[in-house]
């Protein structure tokens, strides 16, 4: 609430985003029986606009929307704050996923999404010059359209980290370690996904509907 008083300019953007997000969500996982939970698409959406061509060498202010995209949708997850007794011990049974735990994971995907954005910049060059001749050329940093980044991250979806979260005694802060330690450990560009997340399913009287469903490829 405190980030939408203070950037009333961005909303807009915002929830553009969001309603892009979701869809394109809904377009690659069409063929699966998943809900599609909000996916980070701010950082797309609040990238000034400066038209097809760049004449200055104006590129995408991607630093700008990367920093906004962060501090809104980031914002939600450093707040999270485990419920514990009087002597500070986790009131969460160890078989559960803990809240600390699965704010450091969502932390984490939420900025292996925006590396996928950074690495999905195109280099795109204008020639200047007398007949079509390049006596000098103008070149800046442009985004893919939406659909391109939303393959890229479906992509990082199936080859999801399985990961646990592990809360060592006598340590406040969890662990996140992979679940199968044979497995090669997952780097800050994956994904991960958490491995015993309870999942909440609504059974449809009719049909393929699953509702209030948490990731867990």
């Amino acid at each position: 609430m405190r980030f939408c008083k203070k950037n009333i300019d961005l909303m807009d953007s915002v929830r553009t985003g969001a309603l892009a997000a979701h869809a394109e969500c809904q377009f690659q996982f069409h063929k699966r029986r998943w809900n599609c939970t909000l996916i980070d698409p701010m950082t797309h959406e609040v990238i000034p606009d400066k038209g097809q061509f760049m004449y200055q060498g104006c590129s995408d202010n991607v630093k700008f929307g990367i920093g906004v995209s962060k501090e809104f949708v980031d914002s939600a997850q450093r707040r999270v704050i485990t419920t514990r007794d009087d002597n500070g011990t986790s009131l969460l049974a160890p078989s559960q996923l803990s809240a600390d735990g699965m704010h450091m994971i969502n932390l984490h995907n939420n900025q292996a999404g925006r590396q996928v954005l950074e690495k999905s910049l195109r280099r795109e060059c204008k020639c200047h010059g007398m007949s079509g001749s390049c006596e000098m050329k103008t070149c800046w940093d442009s985004l893919p359209n939406f659909r391109h980044i939303g393959m890229a991250i479906k992509d990082k979806f199936d080859g999801a980290a399985e990961v646990k979260v592990v809360k060592d005694e006598g340590i406040e802060k969890p662990r996140i370690v992979m679940k199968n330690s044979q497995f090669k450990r997952h780097t800050n560009a994956d994904l991960k996904s958490a491995s015993g997340l309870q999942r909440l399913l609504n059974p449809p009287e009719s049909g393929l509907l699953t509702l209030q469903r948490l990731l867990n490829p």
